[in-house]
């Protein structure tokens, strides 16, 4: 009701007492004088919605221990919203889906909803909301492939006022879906890119937890910036003991994916390293063996710490399955550590657990890889634990890859393990496997080196491996290092095969600029013995001899060490085929020690990686064109043309082993890095005259070279 009184008109106070009373009014007197009025307030007062109370949650302020209790609840949420996402908004939906995520209540069809409700209201979110959303489908591991899209172009704009907390909860949610990652590349590149720009002058803030959850994300979804992980590991250097063992953990497998050595990565090892001796009481088994398995990727044999481990895992070998015995033995065997007691228990844990039926196609092709990490080692392999790995291996022969047919043949010629009859049974799967295209340029390399080590001729396997290097396809790939072998076992064999050595020739023509001293000699080694070697080949070689003279054999353990196959290892199967170059880089200038290398690896000291051959993929689309007038491959052939060169026929069953011959392993185990002593190993391999090769080595000063170089 309004009252309007004119200016003009005296007024006495019964007229407004009568006035309130007829409009019922109650409390403060208002009445506006003059022209205009205004609406007075309501007689009555209009009364608030009743709310339901919970009688448990009274007195909060009284007693904090009620609020603790509410908050640790979801009663008060399933009394409302929480099964209708579509009514929620941005700050009620993120409480809502972590609270639904905290407590278990989480179903396929509700988060489906909360995703499609959150990719609408993308834009509404605040930074600090978007990764909680984020980090709640990451821990219920839902794939919601709109909410990611959409938030990877949502986060960007929104990175400066995002938090610390935020940026690794986004990082790590993202490094749980791999498989959307592959998918979207391009989008997740982006996203990455923005978030490496963002991180660096916010490092100071982070915590333990979010460096370990950033770096690890990086490793997992293969983004690599070497200039994030650069701040990474400054931070890292200057708080260490701000993080625990599982975020030390995390942070070796993310750092492990570089192999790169340098003088700052080998003090980040050794700090990383003794944090975990630090730690020690706190780690269980299944993280040694992580942690072994990154170490031994980056080489940095650290042995105090693989000691400790060794000794741990020795009393707590029953903890371990079948692949954390398998990851344990390719860890030490790529260091070349051996400790005894470790082994022993692993050998009748690995036989144990060998008599168990293996459900899984990397668990089989595991066990080729035990034989080849003791050949590294130069162990032999207990005759009980060869025997289960070969019988497992033949009951599983249609999921062995080709990558473990050529660990399996490898570490057999290392250990000089002739087995005749697994020896032919691994011929007619390579035969098998060939035909599908699934070996690379360099297995088919190892293979062929293999079987020349061991002395077995198997002309069918010889052709068969042959018609596949001579494909447009392969020879281009091979590296000096794969021409090399190929020479040596056509040289060992003594097998002349026209074609094939004339295309290797060709091949070490055009990578000689780039060969190393180890592969020129091996070239000129193999081509000596097949009287092959014509003077524009020898010219090149001379002349490559040449620039390398003032760089040192590099050798480590054998001298054998830099021609064995891959050996990277996955917990669940092995390493897909690299990308890089097919020329390796010329090794770099580097000291010597003197005196005996010691079989223990110092604390400090970085071992630089063995050269691994390059794996190349070969295209699914290979033409496989035959001969007219050759002879027909097939398996059966291919298993019986299997001869043995030993020297008395009851070797021909048996498993035969000489770890100890000075004629079969005169490679194996050289004690001097000069170059004399290679001249003396090259006479131990069923070379030609040495001095024919060192009288092909030296140049008169007349024609060109050094001078006082004079031929002796």
């Amino acid at each position: 009701m309004t009252v309007v009184v004119s200016r003009l008109i005296p007024v006495s106070h019964t007229v407004v007492d009568s006035i309130h009373r007829q409009c019922g009014y109650v409390g403060r007197q208002k009445i506006i004088f003059g022209i205009s009025a205004q609406q007075r307030q309501f007689a009555f007062k209009a009364k608030r919605p009743q709310t339901i109370k919970d009688q448990r949650w009274d007195f909060e302020n009284k007693n904090p221990y009620h609020a603790e209790r509410k908050e640790s609840s979801i009663d008060h949420l399933a009394q409302g919203q929480l099964y209708t996402p579509e009514a929620l908004q941005t700050i009620q939906l993120t409480i809502h889906l972590n609270k639904l995520v905290t407590f278990g209540y989480e179903e396929e069809g509700l988060l489906q909803r909360y995703g499609d409700r959150a990719a609408l209201l993308a834009q509404g979110f605040k930074p600090k909301e978007l990764g909680l959303i984020l980090n709640a489908f990451a821990r219920t591991k839902h794939l919601h492939e709109e909410l990611l899209s959409t938030f990877a172009t949502t986060i960007p704009p929104r990175l400066p006022g995002m938090n610390p907390q935020g940026l690794a909860l986004t990082c790590n949610a993202y490094a749980k879906f791999p498989q959307w990652a592959k998918k979207n590349p391009h989008k997740i590149k982006k996203l990455f890119r923005r978030i490496s720009q963002e991180i660096p002058h916010k490092l100071p803030m982070f915590e333990g937890q979010g460096l370990a959850n950033i770096a690890y994300a990086y490793g997992q979804l293969g983004i690599k910036d070497n200039l994030l992980f650069d701040d990474l590991m400054d931070e890292v250097l200057r708080r260490p003991e701000e993080f625990n063992v599982q975020e030390l953990t995390m942070l070796t497998k993310a750092f492990s994916q570089d192999t790169e050595t340098s003088v700052r990565k080998t003090q980040f090892w050794n700090t990383i390293c003794y944090w975990f001796l630090e730690q020690r009481m706190e780690i269980e088994p299944y993280y040694m063996v992580t942690i072994l398995n990154c170490l031994s990727k980056v080489n940095h044999g650290h042995k105090k710490l693989f000691d400790t481990f060794a000794q741990d895992l020795t009393v707590s070998i029953e903890q371990l399955n079948f692949v954390q015995c398998c990851l344990v033995v390719n860890a030490f065997g790529r260091i070349r550590e051996y400790d005894i007691g470790l082994f022993e228990v692993l050998s009748k844990r690995l036989k144990l657990l060998l008599s168990q039926p293996l459900d899984d196609a990397g668990k089989v092709n595991l066990c080729a890889s035990i034989v080849h990490s003791y050949g590294r080692l130069h162990q032999p392999v207990p005759d009980e634990l060869f025997l289960a790995i070969s019988h497992t291996l033949r009951q599983h022969e249609d999921i062995v890859s080709s990558q473990g047919l050529t660990n399996l043949v490898h570490g057999m010629a290392r250990l000089n393990i002739k087995d005749t009859t697994l020896l032919g049974w691994i011929a007619k799967q390579i035969v098998k496997s060939s035909e599908k295209g699934e070996f690379t340029p360099e297995a088919l390399c190892v293979v062929l080196y293999s079987y020349a080590r061991l002395k077995v001729r198997s002309e069918v396997l010889i052709y068969l491996l042959s018609q596949q290097l001579l494909k447009a396809a392969y020879m281009p790939k091979l590296s000096g290092q794969g021409v090399g072998m190929i020479l040596y076992s056509l040289a060992k064999l003594k097998i002349e095969d026209d074609r094939l050595i004339n295309a290797c020739k060709k091949q070490a023509r055009l990578l000689g600029p780039n060969l190393n001293q180890m592969e020129v000699y091996m070239i000129v080694h193999a081509l000596s013995q097949l009287n092959r070697l014509d003077e524009q080949l020898s010219a090149i070689l001379n002349e490559r001899i040449e620039n390398l003279e003032e760089i040192p054999i590099t050798q480590e353990d054998d001298w054998w060490a830099s021609w064995s196959p891959p050996d990277e290892m996955e917990t669940h199967g092995f390493r897909p085929a690299s990308a890089t170059s097919p020329v390796p880089p010329v090794p770099e200038e580097k000291e010597i020690s003197k005196g005996r290398r010691s079989q223990r690896m110092k604390v400090d000291e970085t071992i630089e990686s063995s050269r691994d051959f390059v794996d190349y993929a070969p295209p699914e689309d290979v033409p496989r064109r035959g001969r007219r007038g050759r002879r027909s491959v097939t398996l059966e052939n291919a298993e019986e043309s299997i001869s043995m060169e030993a020297s008395h026929p009851e070797e021909q069953n048996e498993i035969y082993r000489s770890p100890s011959s000075p004629k079969e392993n005169a490679d194996a185990s050289p004690s001097s890095t000069d170059r004399d002593n290679l001249w003396t190993i090259l006479e131990q391999s069923d070379a030609t005259d040495v001095n024919s090769l060192k009288a092909h080595f030296r140049v008169s000063e007349n024609t060109r070279g050094r001078k006082g170089n004079k031929p002796s």
